[in-house]
């Protein structure tokens, strides 16, 4: 897959992206914000990603809340 951030890290945009929105980003808002650009993906194998994960969240109850944890793994 082929990441759109350039030279920024991931904790990089994160902390930018928080900073705009005012509240901790969920793991699809990361990886979307990481992996396509203006809604666009640059591949197949991330547009996919991001479908299968928008479709497994979807299963989630609506009280289900994704926040990210201190150890967690990104990607």
């Amino acid at each position: 897959m082929v990441q759109v951030t350039g030279k920024k890290s991931y904790a990089r945009v994160r902390e930018e992206l928080k900073a705009s929105k005012g509240q901790d980003l969920s793991r699809l808002e990361m990886f979307r914000a990481c992996f396509s650009k203006d809604g666009t993906t640059k591949n197949f194998e991330a547009s996919n990603a991001i479908a299968h994960i928008q479709q497994l969240s979807s299963n989630l109850p609506e009280s289900s809340i994704d926040k990210p944890g201190p150890d967690d793994f990104f990607f």
